[in-house]
């Protein structure tokens, strides 16, 4: 009897922590899942978080191109330090209208007819005659759509613009090819969308269709083709016309009747970004 009441026991204790044994198992069990589950919630956050930073890296570019779209806006200084990407920063003139000033022709005091790398870098003085040059033309212009005034002047004091809505200079790369100039308007005609995919010329880079070199004819650095409808880095005349054995002076053909012995004596090329 009492061997029979010790069996009975033993079998009530392997019952006791069988059942204490499944219960472990079972609560096992439980918190596996809810650490599946709570990996499972991790992978799900960690993957929205990587969208939403991939979502503010774009929102961040964004802001950088909003940043100071038109430099020349508001400015109550004759020139403004301009800040662009791949290049440093450089001072600029400002036109009253939001207009930044890239070229200007007015007394013959500074000599256009510059070997390839002056016209890449720019040269003059911002107060009166100078280039801005053509590295920083081809990264505001490529940032951005831009607009195109140029201001024109003759000796017997006669005045007129052309604009034009989409104006774009290419990379060194493709000698800084005139990429667009968009519609033209004004008063002077259209003597620039003849130029459109031609590479910039100087007289130590000749990128012109013409046997000769463009440049050195016309004393300057231009989008030559065959060779100009227009130059407005050409030789300053300040009497307003050249002779045949001068050298070739400041054209826009449209507006000169297409009579090259006539010498622009004021130019202003100016941009601004459109809208």
């Amino acid at each position: 009897m009492e061997k029979e009441n010790e069996i009975q026991e033993n079998k009530e204790e392997i019952k006791r922590k069988a059942d204490l044994l499944n219960k472990r198992d079972a609560e096992i069990q439980k918190k596996t899942e809810q650490a599946k589950s709570k990996d499972s919630q991790n992978k799900d956050l960690t993957s929205q978080i990587n969208v939403l930073s991939q979502n503010l890296t774009k929102k961040i570019e964004k802001l950088k191109k909003c940043v100071d779209p038109n430099p020349c806006n508001n400015v109550s200084k004759d020139t403004y330090k301009i800040r662009l990407p791949g290049v440093s920063a450089f001072e600029a003139p400002c036109h009253g209208t939001g207009l930044m000033v890239i070229q200007r022709r007015m007394d013959g005091s500074v000599k256009f007819n510059r070997n390839w790398a002056e016209y890449r870098d720019g040269f003059g003085n911002l107060t009166g005659e100078f280039f801005l040059g053509l590295e920083k033309l081809h990264l505001i212009t490529q940032s951005r759509q831009h607009e195109l005034l140029i201001r024109l002047g003759k000796v017997d004091g006669s005045t007129a613009f052309a604009k034009y809505d989409n104006f774009r200079v290419g990379s060194e790369k493709d000698s800084y090819l005139l990429q667009s100039v968009g519609n033209p308007t004004g008063g002077a005609g259209d003597s620039l969308t003849q130029h459109v995919n031609m590479k910039f010329s100087t007289w130590d880079s000749d990128n012109d269709h013409y046997s000769d070199n463009c440049a050195e004819m016309y004393s300057g650095g231009w989008w030559f083709d065959a060779c100009a409808k227009s130059s407005l880095n050409g030789w300053f005349h300040k009497y307003g016309n050249k002779t045949n054995e001068e050298k070739s002076g400041i054209i826009l053909g449209s507006w000169q009747d297409w009579k090259w012995n006539v010498s622009l004596t004021f130019v202003e090329m100016m941009i601004r970004p459109k809208h």
